[in-house]
């Protein structure tokens, strides 16, 4: 899990993590978390934000792209679900 970074700079947190097949289509998928407010504070708010995790989880290496949405609600971002 020390490997796997948010934006290049944010790291997964070593717990909770889970593996498990969320989306149903046969491929187990590694649920990871990052520290909540890091990630806002790295994330203006906009209707879509182009986010990348990179990583390598059992010696292989992965990089992945999503588009999410950050509402910023005063103090407090809100991110949101892709698309």
């Amino acid at each position: 899990m020390s490997t796997v970074v948010l934006e290049g700079s944010v790291y997964a947190e070593l717990r909770p993590t889970k593996v498990a097949d969320h989306d149903a289509d046969g491929i187990a998928e590694l649920m990871v978390k990052f520290d909540h407010s890091q990630v806002a504070d790295l994330l203006e708010p906009a209707d879509e934000v182009s986010i990348t995790v990179d990583g390598e989880v059992g010696g292989i290496l992965f990089s992945g792209t999503d588009t999410i949405r950050v509402i910023d609600k005063g103090d407090y971002r809100t991110i949101g679900d892709g698309y």
